[in-house]
């Protein structure tokens, strides 16, 4: 069966979107070109959704031709250098020309002549570094990620949680995984906030959470673990239940060992499905298991449904498990190595 290929999609912060709206918005000529990313992501209808919205022409990259309808009347054709009328007229005359996971280089932009060097950019984009590169009045965006799919992006789930963690909370992660993903992706204020990182092997992060609500009682503390983790102490919910100890436990469930996919597919080969066998289980109900130890729990299967349940469980005066069914395919972050 085929599968995906496993890369970090980032998700644009909504503060990002509403700037990049604005922009749209006040532009009385825009020019939407969609790029091979945009294809890749199967994006079309929104890209065709959004261009009705703005009445703006859709230009494309000869890898992203047919991401909406050719006949539309808004399909203006290829863009650049292979490029039919009147693709390059409408871009170049364009106030404003939107780039929708689409580079700015030569081929696309017929050398850099079709938008007009001065012209406004707006650029959308999973890689930082191709924002930017050309054009030097750009606004851009980084992500290309939904962000109201199931299941749920590990990306969205760490922005929901920058933004609910109160201004003094403290944030225990688990080594792994839920290191690298609250490592990477969750933002601290620099001030009140504490981030204690695993200190011991996996599934460390939960007993550690409830220790560090028995030290500092007064402050909301929030607990990041896998499923995978989190199978090492469950035990400790009576704990909690009974010395009525609260935190919020957010169980990233993705039903198996996310970090070592890579690693057990080298072994395996990469054949098909070999890997997975290694690291895979579940699928866990963690609500229910919360619920046989007297625990509240919370089960989130849509990204809407995050914030919500993030405000219940800190609200509560008790232990809360937030059972996050997450998607397994995405990598986490990795780290910047120098060249061999």
């Amino acid at each position: 069966e085929p599968r995906p290929i496993p890369v970090h999609r980032p998700v644009a912060e909504d503060r990002d979107i509403e700037r990049l709206a604005a922009l749209l918005k006040s532009a009385r000529h825009v020019a939407i070109v969609a790029g091979d990313g945009a294809a890749m992501s199967q994006a079309g209808p929104e890209v065709l959704a959004l261009a009705e919205a703005l009445a703006a022409p859709v230009a494309t990259t000869l890898g992203a031709r047919g991401i909406i309808p050719t006949q539309h009347r808004l399909s203006a054709g290829v863009a650049g250098s292979y490029s039919a009328p009147p693709a390059n007229w409408i871009v170049h005359s364009a106030e404003l020309v939107l780039f929708i996971g689409c580079d700015t280089g030569d081929q696309v932009t017929l050398n850099w002549t079709i938008p007009a060097y001065e012209t406004a950019i707006v650029q959308i984009e999973a890689d930082p570094l191709e924002i930017g590169r050309s054009y030097p009045n750009t606004t851009g965006i980084v992500g290309l990620g939904e962000r109201n799919t199931a299941p749920i992006a590990v990306e969205r789930l760490c922005a929901e949680v920058t933004r609910a963690l109160p201004a003094d909370g403290i944030l225990v992660a688990d080594t792994g995984y839920s290191g690298i993903w609250t490592g990477t992706m969750i933002e601290l204020n620099g001030a009140g906030q504490t981030y204690l990182r695993a200190a011991g092997s996996l599934g460390w992060a939960f007993p550690a959470s409830l220790g560090a609500k028995c030290a500092a009682g007064d402050r909301k503390v929030v607990c990041f673990t896998g499923d995978g983790g989190f199978y090492y102490h469950l035990a400790e919910l009576e704990s909690a239940r009974r010395c009525g100890i609260a935190v919020t436990v957010i169980v990233n469930n993705n039903s198996g060992f996310g970090q070592n996919l890579t690693g057990v597919n080298r072994i395996a080969g990469n054949r098909p499905g070999r890997g997975e066998e290694l690291i895979r289980f579940g699928p866990t109900d963690f609500t229910a298991v919360a619920r046989s130890f007297g625990v509240r729990g919370i089960r989130v299967e849509q990204p809407s449904e995050i914030a919500p349940a993030l405000r219940e469980a800190l609200d509560a005066d008790e232990t809360v498990v937030l059972d996050v069914v997450t998607d397994f395919e995405p990598r986490a972050p990795a780290a910047w190595t120098p060249p061999a």
